[in-house]
């Protein structure tokens, strides 16, 4: 159960049981007393354990607007369109996060390792619970979690009015997520749905401004991808931020963001002695030159791998 959802429903079932607990000691119904005393306890101790994340991946999308009937229904052919929309964007982030180029086309890799299931549907705003369901207990964020949560930064950071929050966006977002992100707003845009998201402790609400302006971004941003073969001096790397710094031939100076795959490759030199910072490689990178709408184009870079350790140049 999403931690914020369970820590509502514990919230108001204690707010309940107060009330009545106060009724019980105003007749001086002793049995009753304590038997609500009991009860209030227990919750009281289930509420400070959803107080802390979970470690598996699991959202809740409540959906409004035109294909929701009241609490009564949801409309079918919406519903099963905007769930694959969404599955596509986590098994596209997950893959990126597993294996790092996922390529253009094609079928996306590991994608039987990113499914959520639908655990508990919620009527009001009709919605959907998602989960990730394993046999084990993991005392770690799993990587599905860590790519829901990716996913979640995505879609509310895309149409974001905040130009630091977009940027952000910008600079990790690869071309076949944003075609993903892109139909999933359409979705909503086109039918008239409204969108709300609750993960973990974190909710927040799409209204119809925001969904449009989101579609609008998705559809209009020009991502254009290669994978060249650099040569350089290693200036700096800070793995658990996932960056580095480089200085090309001709000291020209890069920085960005550092693929799974090249911190794999850094966390084994570092067991083996091998020193990275201040030596030459010639490492595979990943470019990215992005024209947002409005904005001028820039350039990322993503350190994919490490090929081969360079005599100084």
């Amino acid at each position: 159960m999403i931690n914020k959802l369970r820590f509502e429903g514990l919230s108001a079932e204690l707010a309940s049981l107060e009330s009545l607990l106060d009724e019980a000691r105003k007749y001086s119904d002793i049995v009753s007393t304590m038997q609500l005393e009991y009860k209030i306890d227990q919750i009281k101790k289930e509420v400070e354990l959803y107080k802390n994340e979970n470690t598996k991946a699991a959202v809740a999308l409540f959906f409004s607007g035109k294909p929701v009937l009241g609490s009564r229904g949801i409309n079918t052919d919406f519903t099963g369109t905007i769930l694959k929309d969404f599955q596509d964007i986590v098994a596209k982030v997950n893959a990126k996060l597993t294996i790092g180029d996922i390529g253009s086309r094609g079928r996306v890799p590991n994608s039987s390792t990113s499914n959520l299931m639908i655990t508990n549907i919620s009527k009001g705003s009709f919605g959907f619970i998602l989960e990730e369901l394993t046999e084990q207990e993991e005392a770690v964020d799993t990587v599905l979690k860590f790519a829901l949560d990716n996913v979640i930064n995505y879609l509310t950071g895309i149409g974001s009015l905040n130009d630091e929050e977009y940027e952000t966006i910008l600079e990790k977002l690869d071309g076949r997520t944003l075609i993903s992100i892109k139909d999933f707003f359409i979705t909503l845009d086109q039918n008239g749905a409204l969108l709300r998201l609750v993960e973990g402790n974190n909710d927040y609400s799409l209204d119809e401004e925001y969904i449009h302006r989101a579609r609008t971004r998705a559809e209009s941003i020009e991502i254009k991808e290669d994978e060249p073969i650099f040569t350089g001096k290693i200036i700096g790397v800070l793995p658990q931020h996932r960056k580095f710094e480089m200085l090309l031939e001709g000291d020209i100076p890069i920085y960005g963001s550092l693929d799974y795959s090249a911190v794999k490759q850094l966390n084994d030199f570092l067991e083996n002695n091998e020193n990275v910072v201040n030596e030459s490689w010639t490492v595979k990178m990943q470019v990215r030159n992005v024209k947002p709408l409005n904005h001028t184009e820039k350039t990322f870079y993503t350190l994919i791998s490490f090929l081969e350790k360079k005599s100084d140049i």
